[in-house]
């Protein structure tokens, strides 16, 4: 069941901000968090992750360093090279 969010926009009506409960003089409007402008909201304000973090994600993960070896080594790269791609992407 979509729970109520109330959304604050801008000049342009773009969501800047959204709570849980109503915000007197910031809100005026009440959607569901199944809207399409707030899952707009939600991916475009979430931060990339850093490369940092990206390693260690990838490290931690045998899945995910069983991809890094298999492209490493299918585009002749160590995996240590292909990570650290990755990690040049995110930045």
């Amino acid at each position: 069941m979509a729970e109520t969010r109330y959304v604050q926009r801008d000049g342009t009506g773009k969501i800047v901000a959204h709570f849980a409960n109503p915000q007197p003089g910031l809100t005026a409007e009440a959607l569901p968090d199944t809207h399409p402008d707030l899952l707009a909201y939600a991916s475009a304000s979430a931060p990339p992750p850093a490369p940092q973090q990206a390693e260690r994600a990838i490290t931690s993960d045998a899945a995910l360093k069983g991809i890094v070896r298999a492209l490493a080594r299918r585009f002749g790269l160590t995996e240590q090279q292909l990570i650290d791609a990755i990690k040049a992407e995110l930045t």
